[in-house]
């Protein structure tokens, strides 16, 4: 999975953006941290296979292992249907 920004605004004082997977099992998995860019394309660490979402929130400069802030962004998978 991948996020693209564009014209992101830096993400304030010492703080970086965290990226997460929503698991159904686990919560709310590290999915890494994003570099200090405005336009960006990040490849997210992890398994996306079962993530339902993806959120960003901000967190303490080198990430953290769990949020330490409600997301300021959730992009939401929606349920997937195969096709046939």
């Amino acid at each position: 999975a991948v996020i693209v920004t564009t014209a992101m605004p830096a993400a304030p004082g010492d703080s970086v953006y965290q990226l997460w997977f929503a698991q159904p099992d686990d919560g709310m998995v590290s999915a890494g941290v994003m570099p200090a860019k405005a336009d960006q394309t990040v490849l997210l660490q992890g398994d996306a296979a079962t993530a339902t979402a993806v959120g960003i929130t901000v967190e303490p400069r080198g990430g953290s292992p769990e949020p330490t802030s409600d997301p300021i962004a959730l992009f939401d998978f929606g349920k997937l249907v195969p096709v046939a």
